[in-house]
Formats: structure tokens, sequence, C-alpha cells
């Protein structure tokens, strides 16, 4: 889209020629996503009020099935589903009532909300770039990393907003030091110390971050001259345009990373590093993410510890006064880490608890944006399940280690999700779960679904549950149960639909080679698709006509 591409004319008009171009090249590689019909998420809504919708709903597919099937029973069924809609109407009036009762309590008790409009402190602009000043600034960020790399880096200290680090590694780092100071043998002429972990808080860090000491942090690293005048350049200059009952008005910014873009981390890093780099008192080491700082100390005698901290604060907060920022006093937390004395036990089943509330709005969230009917595809499926995933295993190989007696407790979940994985397969010879996950073509599908697992609307596995008078095939009769291998492998009913998916494959189809063919291309996952969903429309048609005339 770009190949050949003149420019020509002053800098305005170049800049509206390119972006033109970048606007028509991003219209051609992804499809405008449509504005669709979803309602936004409603302030009165709660559990209970969804399980009476759940309850609703049940209730009118039960009142259209014997409309459907002509059954007796829709008089009682059309009531049960106006007794339900009355319960549910009755849930939202009552939830909206109490909320709004509630919000007339805050209001007259802090009418302002927590901070006052006229305190500057309530806000935080958000820099949402163009496309073109997203290009410029990982153009700079690149070449700025790239030289940062070039004189020595970061310090090791640093934990925030740098390639393979996170705070997994940062609370890692932590628990090593205080595992290393408790691990002697004894107190006394021993090798057992104490630790000491002292957390603080910068106020309003990124949007304090001081313009003059980036730019020195710039020149004290020795970072290419030209690249420091780009960066200068580009920080320059900058205007905030906001609403007012008088209009519009302007105020120009004169510090502060911004906040949403790509350059602004890489530039706080700079900055913070000195403070990363203080020579403090033996014993004590400084650790951070981001804005946040830990300052973890060792030490035999409790007195040397509290005097070597404070002198480790002392020197922070006179590294961050120079630097224009100031500590929020308020946060600042202190734990001491000991075994002599057990104060508390970290409890693994309050921590899985908490990973899973998360998980479960996270994965609401998810689901809200996605198609209600016939269920998600696969694909996005393994979207959810990889958020969920990553959410309750975060930082698993340091909280797993807390209690002695839970410390297998990953293990045996892993492996009962396995096992349970491996039964659910186990219906058809396979390659291994590890292959099927990982295979790079295809999605099951509501009716591929009860081909692979046999639970659908085969005579044998509804007669488990009372739903036929008995599990026999009706063309084979005594000795053929109607099960999943029966149906797609066997039965003549569907042989016809068999002799297509067989010259797909050149050989006969049976159980034993079916999952791996579908694995061998795309042609031949789509062949098993499409008998499933023959063989399935054709199994559930019959079950309806089997279901009328009993007068079910």
């Amino acid at each position: 889209m770009l190949h050949g591409l003149e420019i020509n004319g002053s800098a305005a008009n170049s800049t509206r020629q390119l972006m033109s171009k970048l606007t028509q090249a991003c219209d051609a590689s992804m499809r405008k996503a449509g504005r669709g019909t979803k309602h936004q998420p409603v302030y009165w809504w709660n559990q209970d009020i969804a399980k009476a919708r759940k309850d609703c709903f049940q209730a009118r597919r039960r009142y259209q099935r014997t409309l459907t099937l002509g059954s007796h029973r829709a008089d009682a069924h059309h009531q049960a589903l106006r007794e339900k809609r009355r319960i549910l109407k009755s849930l939202i009036k009552s939830s909206k009532r109490k909320l709004f009762l509630e919000l007339c309590d805050e209001a007259d008790a802090d009418p302002w909300g927590y901070k006052p409009p006229e305190d500057p402190s309530g806000y935080r602009p958000i820099c949402l770039l163009d496309s073109v000043g997203k290009a410029l600034e990982r153009v700079i960020c690149t070449r700025l990393n790239a030289e940062i790399d070039r004189v020595g880096g970061l310090s090791e200290s640093q934990f925030g907003f740098r390639k393979a680090r996170s705070t997994r590694h940062a609370i890692q780092e932590v628990t090593d030091l205080a595992k290393k100071a408790i691990e002697g043998k004894r107190w006394l002429w021993g090798e057992k110390e104490y630790c000491l972990v002292v957390t603080l808080d910068v106020r309003n860090a990124f949007n304090s971050a001081n313009w003059e000491k980036i730019m020195q942090s710039l020149n004290n690293l020795s970072i290419n001259p030209h690249l420091i005048g780009i960066i200068g350049s580009y920080l320059n200059g900058r205007i905030l345009r906001y609403q007012t009952s008088e209009g519009t008005k302007t105020y120009e910014v004169t510090g502060g990373v911004p906040q949403g873009s790509v350059l602004g981390p890489t530039l706080w890093n700079l900055m913070y590093d000195g403070i990363l780099r203080l020579r403090l008192p033996p014993g004590v080491k400084m650790i951070g993410f981001a804005d946040d700082v830990a300052i973890v100390a060792v030490g035999k005698h409790l007195r040397e510890l509290e005097i070597a901290t404070n002198r480790a604060i002392v020197q922070a907060q006179e590294w961050l006064t120079n630097a224009g920022l100031s500590l929020a006093e308020h946060k600042t937390e202190a734990v001491l880490i000991s075994s002599r004395k057990t104060v508390e036990t970290a409890n693994l089943t309050v921590h899985l608890k908490l990973v899973a509330d998360k998980a479960s709005v996270a994965c609401s969230a998810l689901a809200r944006i996605m198609p209600n009917t016939r269920g998600p595809k696969e694909l996005r499926r393994r979207l959810i399940s990889g958020v969920v995933r990553s959410i309750t295993t975060y930082a698993a190989s340091i909280w797993r280690k807390q209690s002695s007696e839970q410390a297998d407790f990953p293990k045996r979940v892993a492996a009962q999700v396995e096992f349970i994985q491996q039964r659910r397969m186990d219906a058809y010879p396979h390659p291994g779960v590890s292959e099927w996950v990982n295979r790079k073509h295809g999605q099951v599908n509501y009716y591929l679904t009860q081909l692979l697992s046999g639970h659908g609307c085969f005579k044998d596995y509804l007669f488990r549950f009372g739903h036929e008078a008995d599990p026999l095939c009706p063309r084979c009769g005594i000795g053929y149960p109607e099960d999943a291998e029966h149906v797609f492998f066997n039965c003549p009913r569907f042989r016809r639909e068999r002799e297509s998916v067989e010259r797909k494959y050149g050989e006969p189809v049976t159980p034993s080679n079916l999952v791996y063919h579908m694995l061998a291309n795309m042609d031949n996952w789509e062949a098993a698709d499409e008998m499933a969903n023959a063989v399935m429309k054709e199994l559930r048609r019959e079950e309806r006509s089997r279901r009328t005339e009993d007068g079910r």
C-alpha cells in the first residue's frame, strides 16, 4: 500500500498524505468492527437477578418446546413462565430501589466524591497518540533501548517496563533474600537473621517526572547526542486542552511522562535509575518495579536492622526531593520476616479464592463481548482459557511453596485436569492431548463435539437418564446399542455419509484412525465435520419424532 509513496509539499501536507495512506492500509488489513447491538452492563445487576434470569430462560424454553411438540402440559409451563418473569421483574425493581437509596446516602455524606473537583490531583491526563505518533515513539524507543544496552544498561534492580522481567521476578528476589536470612541453624552463634521489608510509594509519580532530570540522565549515560536532541524536541511544546464552563482552555505541560505512550515507560526508568544505584548501608538492597520501591534489609539484631533501614529511607527521600518527587507516607508499609515466632501463616486457600474471583471477573468480561448463541468458537474459548490460566497460575513458582502441607496442590490440580482431558479423549485412540491442543487447523463445533465425546442424542446415552425406553439402535436391533461408535462407524443408516469420508481418507474409517486423519490436514477435518453435522441432525430429527409420538 505504501510502496512507491511520494511525499511532497509542506510538513503539514506531508503528514496528511502519510496519515491517509496509513488509514487505507489499516482498513485493508483489518476490517472495521460494527457497533453491534450489545447492551452496556447495568448498575443494578447482581447474582440473584442473574439466577432469576437463567430460571426465566429455562422456563421459556420448556414452554416453547411443549408448543412445538403439541404437549398437553403447555398451560402449566406457561403459568410457570409467567411466575418466573414476575420474580425477575420484582428483583430488578428491588435492586434499583436499594441502589438509589445507597446513592442518596453517599451523596449526603460526600457530595463531591473521593476528591473535590477543584483539586488538580483528582485528574490524570492520558496520552492518546495517533498512528504516526506511535510509530515515531516506537522508532525512538527502539534506538534508545539499543543505546542504553550499549552503555551498560539500567540497574538490575529495576523490574518494571523491561523485557523478560515482571512482578514475579521482583517478588522472587525479595523471597530469596528472606529465605536466605532465616534458613540458618540457630540464632545464637548461628546464621539465622531478621529480614525487614519496607515498601515506598511515590506520590503522583508519572505526572511529576522532571524533564530536566530525564535529559540529565540521558547525558550522564553518554547517549547519542542526536537522539538526545530528538527526545528533547519531542518533549517540548506540549499543551493540554481541557473544557471548562467558560470554553476551551490550554495549559503548557512542563513535566511528566505521558501515560499510554510508547516512550514514556523507558523515559521513567532512565530518570528513576538513580535511586536504584544509591550506595546503601551494608545488608540493605533496593528493588524497584516502575515507581514502587521495596527496601529489603537483612541483619542479626533488630536495632542494627532498624538503623540501617532508616538510613536507606532517608537516602531515598533525599534523592526523590532532588528529583522533584515526594513520598506518599500513608502508603508506606513495613514487614518483619523471622523464623523466631510465627505471627501469620500463609493460607493457600485464601490466595486461591482471591485469584479465582479475579479470573471469574475477567472471564465474564470477555464472555460479554462474545456471541451467546451456540457458544463461542473454540479459538475464543482458548482465549478465555488462556486468560484464566495466566491469572490463576501467576507467580505459582512462589506461592506454591508457601505451605509445606499444600506444596503439591498445583501438581494435584494439574494431574486431575490432565486425567479428565485424557478420559474424555479415550473414546477413540489419538496421538495425545498435546498434539490435539496444539494442532494448526480445525475447530470443534456443536456436532463434532458429540461425535468425539459420545454425549448427544444417542439412544444409549439418553437411556442412562431415563429419556428413552431402550438403548438399542432402531435399525440394527438387539445387541447393537445406539452409541457414537455404532452410529458413525457401523450403522447402515449412515453408510452414504461414511463412504464419503472413506473416499477422502483412502481407507475405511474406524475409531482407531479417525483422529489421526483429522489431524493430518484441513480437508480431512472438514470431511469428519460434515459427517458429524449430517448424522447428528438426522438423529436429532428422529429423537423429536419419537417424543412427538409418545406425547412427551
